[in-house]
């Protein structure tokens, strides 16, 4: 060895350096919370005990059973953390762990260690390793490398050992608290998640209408969520209701069944669901559940009022389809009577009986069937099987025209008036059906006015939910309707006028007509101050009013029969009223009572001028059937179609529709129209 070397390896540690060095270590313990920091802090600390060429702390990894690099002093400073471990090669901290205690290790090339690549990568000679245990746990090791050969004196490695346990007491507090932080992020996560799902829990009720709660049986204590305060209409933050101001939220029709359940599942333990209205209105279901092991009681409740409305308009939808059924089968055949009524009637009225005893006969019989009719018209209506005819109007001058036709309708003991807005806008509607519910809600204040009073429309354009609307308000000074009536009015049928005095229908039509013309309704009333009701329909600009030329009602005499007439109906009566109200106005008329006979006639016939047919038939040919295998062998024959319930005849472009019951001067008028 060289002189300096023979210097070097026995001059002794200063004490003062050593212990400034393990005041340095336990200082960078208690300041140092990152490990990869604290590893090359101690490393660093270590080098200076001993005058080293390079000094390593490596870490011993429990999860893969083998060392890995921690941290380097000397040339492979930077490198060091990068090394990959070689799996099964031999260590020197694999032989100090072993071992149990400080190791050295002479001509280190010359080992087994040699082998390893992370020894050829630094030109260590001799190397001192000190294991670092935490009790029994292995945490690594400390290697001291010389690039030439070192003699270790006992101090030296004494020094050695008494840093490295300082060292392996703060690896250890730097990984307790690396684990103690991981175990707080962990119970902070969870609770943040706990959180997050009470969170997601309450928007859950609050989105489903839902709330729930718990209750200890013995001690009484209550648990509500924020749903549930929401569902009794109760602030958040207030305190949880005691049973008896808890049956008071209920509505009063509902408070035995509700307390009966819940006593049946506390002292019987008898589960049944339940199902409530709240004093507010609300319409509450809910369900019991119960844990006998915690002796806890809880339940859910949920606010269902919106689908029970929907039950019920889905009820009420059925009801009206049924009745839209009855509508169609007494359209078919209860029109056809009225027609061949009307068309007998209006033959015989224009016979010379005028002024006698018998024409007044006559006008009362016409009248009773005009009101059949429109009892039909308003089936039909109110199940929406009558389709509508819109057209623009002006309900100014609709009102106008037919204040002067309702007031002796109405009588003289009720003063009716108008109050119209000269700025009102055109609606978009059919204008005999907006009539009709003019006269309807008429009417129905008249029945309210028995004693007398006073009846006014009124009109006015409004800006209402962000839609322009032209309104219509009827009001009177009438009886007013109870308020336990005023939800269903608008039903069909319902009715509070005595037996005989009113189908039902008038209110259910006007509802109808109003919902079919985009519209909406309104109704105030109080019993003894009378009722308004307002319609709101869609207002128009730039519209033109249609007017409707008013034709005469006389049946045309006899002429030359030159158009033909295929008339196809199969209710004889109703067949041969047309035929003779069609002969008697010129045309000639070839009939059938079904298709089939149709086909046959138009076969051995000379082409038609124009088919009249019923849309419903029997033998399995309807009238649109019939009209698509005429119309193949004649494209442009006119075509009316005849019925009480109008189907979809727009295939036929120009094709009219005739509703029933129709006078004789409205089928002559349509024939004409047809045939221009």
């Amino acid at each position: 060895m060289s002189d300096n070397i023979e210097k070097k390896s026995h001059q002794l540690i200063s004490r003062k350096l050593f212990l400034s060095v393990l005041n340095d270590i336990i200082f960078d313990a208690l300041e140092t919370q990152d490990f990869d920091e604290l590893l090359q802090r101690l490393v660093d600390r270590l080098a200076k005990i001993i005058d080293v060429d390079g000094c390593f702390i490596t870490i011993w990894d429990e999860e893969t059973g083998q060392t890995k690099p921690g941290a380097a002093y000397g040339p492979l400073r930077d490198v060091y953390k990068k090394i990959i471990m070689a799996p099964g090669k031999p260590t020197i901290t694999d032989a100090v762990l072993e071992a149990g205690k400080p190791l050295v290790v002479q001509d280190a090339w010359n080992t087994t260690f040699a082998s390893h690549r992370i020894t050829r990568q630094f030109t260590a000679k001799s190397i001192l390793g000190i294991p670092i245990f935490q009790g029994k746990k292995k945490l690594g090791a400390a290697l001291f490398a010389f690039n030439d050969h070192r003699d270790f004196l006992d101090q030296e490695i004494e020094y050695c050992e008494q840093a490295v346990r300082q060292i392996s007491l703060a690896i250890a507090n730097v990984k307790n608290l690396a684990a103690l932080k991981a175990s707080e992020d962990k119970y902070r996560l969870a609770a943040e998640a706990l959180k997050q799902r009470e969170t997601h829990l309450a928007e859950a009720q609050e989105n489903a209408k839902m709330g729930s709660w718990e209750n200890d049986i013995q001690l009484g204590n209550a648990i509500w969520s924020e749903g549930l305060f929401r569902l009794f209409d109760l602030p958040i933050n207030s305190e949880v209701p005691e049973d008896d101001d808890l049956i008071k939220l209920v509505a009063k029709p509902d408070r035995r069944h509700f307390s009966d359940t819940l006593f049946a599942a506390v002292e019987d333990r008898k589960l049944a669901p339940l199902e409530f209205k709240t004093i507010h209105g609300r319409h509450l279901v809910g369900e019991i559940f119960l844990d006998s092991k915690l002796n806890k009681i809880a339940g859910t409740f949920q606010d269902v009022t919106e689908q029970r409305q929907l039950q019920a308009e889905l009820f009420q939808a059925r009801k009206l389809e049924s009745i839209g059924i009855l509508a169609g089968g007494i359209a078919h055949n209860f029109n056809n009577i009225l027609t061949v009524i009307m068309g007998n009637y209006e033959i015989l009225r224009a016979s010379p009986l005028a002024g006698s005893s018998e024409r007044k006969v006559l006008d009362q019989c016409l009248a009773a069937v005009d009101r059949a009719a429109l009892l039909t018209r308003q089936l039909l209506v109110v199940s929406q099987k009558h389709e509508l005819s819109p057209a623009a109007i002006n309900l100014n001058s609709l009102i106008t025209e037919l204040v002067n036709l309702l007031q002796p309708l109405i009588g003289g003991h009720i003063s009716i008036t108008t109050t119209l807005s000269p700025e009102l806008s055109m609606v978009y509607a059919d204008p005999s059906h907006l009539q009709q519910v003019i006269m309807n809600l008429t009417l129905n204040a008249r029945d309210a006015l028995e004693s007398g009073g006073k009846l006014n429309i009124h009109t006015e354009s409004i800006q209402k939910d962000g839609c322009n609307w032209s309104a219509v308000t009827v009001k009177d000074s009438g009886t007013g309707i109870d308020s336990a009536n005023l939800p269903h009015i608008f039903e069909p049928f319902f009715t509070t006028k005595d037996e005989g005095k009113g189908t039902g229908l008038g209110l259910a039509t006007v509802a109808s007509i109003v919902e079919q013309s985009h519209g909406r309704i309104e109704v105030e009333s109080q019993l003894g101050k009378g009722t308004s009701i307002t319609l709101y329909l869609p207002a128009r600009e730039h519209l033109q009013e249609s007017t409707t030329a008013i034709r005469s009602l006389a049946i045309p005499q006899n002429r030359p029969a030159t158009n033909v007439v295929l008339l196809v109906e199969d209710h004889e009566s109703l067949r041969n009223i047309a035929q003779f109200v069609l002969e008697k106005a010129g045309y000639k008329i070839l009939t059938a009572a079904d298709g089939v006979q149709a086909k046959r006639l138009f076969a051995d016939n000379p082409h038609p001028d124009l088919l009249l047919t019923d849309i419903q038939l029997p033998h399995g040919i309807s009238g649109i059937q019939l009209a698509d295998e005429l119309r193949a062998e004649l494209n442009d024959l006119p075509i009316i179609f005849m019925s009480g319930l109008r189907d979809d005849i727009s295939k036929f472009g120009d094709a009219t529709f005739l509703p029933k019951p129709f006078r004789p001067h409205e089928l002559v008028a349509a024939v004409e129209k047809a045939l221009l």
